[in-house]
């Protein structure tokens, strides 16, 4: 999805934002930096880079056109979304201030590492999966039917 793997250091140190954005800058010092997609449009996703740094998010897109910034005490919570048992495919950040955006991004764990660095673990959420919610629903449909409740 994302084209081949990209070292996150060398991200860190090139030139991921021009010059005339420098001044416009959140972070005065970036942790990290990964690939990132976001659905803030209503269809098409756009293609960028998703910082973590000294005061809070940000996401700078390829085509220099838009930005986000998020500071660290605007920020609710956030919700991770898990495939599997390791592989993080996506995160939902919840502000203060506007509805949540989603960024599907390409190395999760360092990301949510890094944000819960910042933020601590008590504002990182998992989503829960739909098989597993379909199984809680089914479960609880059996408990309902199969309950050694009185009934008449």
């Amino acid at each position: 999805m994302f084209g081949r793997k990209q070292d996150v250091s060398s991200l860190a140190t090139d030139d991921v934002v021009t010059q005339e954005r420098r001044s416009q800058d959140l972070n005065h010092e970036v942790d990290l930096v990964v690939r990132a997609n976001t659905f803030a449009g209503m269809l098409f996703p756009k293609p960028g880079h998703l910082v973590c740094g000294d005061v809070g998010v940000e996401f700078v897109a390829d085509n220099q056109v838009g930005y986000i910034q998020i500071p660290w005490h605007n920020i609710t919570s956030i919700t991770v979304d898990i495939v599997g048992t390791h592989y993080v495919r996506s995160i939902r950040i919840a502000t203060d201030q506007t509805d949540p955006l989603e960024f599907v991004v390409s190395d999760g764990q360092n990301l949510v590492r890094c944000l819960a660095s910042h933020l601590g673990r008590e504002k990182l959420h998992q989503n829960m999966g739909n098989f597993r919610s379909v199984g809680r629903r089914i479960g609880s449909w059996f408990k309902i039917l199969f309950s050694r409740g009185s009934r008449a």
